[in-house]
């Protein structure tokens, strides 16, 4: 009688296991890698379209103890480099603002404060930044006396400042933006003040 072998015992039933084992192993990993190359190619491709933006202040010396600004909001006009992208950003562009009320002499000396802080835009170019500002405006004088400080159209459309400002791809633009307060502020009669203001883009860097 022929010995039988078990279809368990069957060392070529091993060979094919041991087969299609490595192949589906091999077929794991290459999925994987292809999984791993197009998460890739997202990133680099997400950081290539785009930039960010940072609007700092700061203040020329002025004869004053405070000119404080009630500064509500920082907009810019912006427009995208990829013209055929109609649902891309463009026009007018809220940044992330620290809304809150500046003594401008406190930003003497080369000092600045962040009016808005990073924010992250598609490749583009920045046209006009304006400070939108409320109604908490006054200066103190020297002898120590708080004085109204009206602005016009501040609350409405805004203090207007013209730029050309390109914003690469992967890089953060940090624009800071000077105010002149001797130059911009003047004494009216009946008490109070008038600022027209002199606004300056002090600098403009990457980073």
């Amino acid at each position: 009688m022929k010995n039988l072998i078990h279809p368990m015992n069957n060392p070529n039933n091993d060979a094919k296991s041991k087969t299609v084992l490595f192949r589906t192993l091999l077929i794991v990993y290459l999925l994987f890698l292809g999984l791993l190359a197009m998460l890739s190619t997202g990133c680099k491709k997400d950081k290539a379209d785009t930039a960010a933006m940072e609007v700092m202040m700061t203040d020329a010396p002025a004869e004053f103890l405070n000119v404080y600004v009630d500064v509500k909001e920082v907009r810019i006009h912006y427009v995208t480099n990829d013209t055929s992208d109609t649902s891309s950003t463009s026009g007018w562009v809220t940044l992330n603002t620290n809304a809150q009320v500046y003594d401008l002499l406190e930003l003497r000396n080369d000092l600045t404060v962040a009016l808005a802080n990073k924010n992250d835009l598609p490749v583009g170019r920045v046209n006009q930044i304006r400070l939108v500002l409320g109604s908490d405006n006054y200066v103190v004088t020297k002898d120590s006396i708080a004085f109204p400080l009206v602005i016009p159209s501040s609350s409405q459309s805004g203090l207007k400042i013209q730029t050309n400002i390109l914003l690469e791809a992967g890089t953060t633009t940090v624009i800071v933006v000077d105010f002149d307060a001797e130059a911009s502020v003047r004494e009216q009669v009946g008490g109070y003040y008038r600022m027209s203001p002199v606004i300056h883009l002090k600098s403009s860097m990457k980073k």
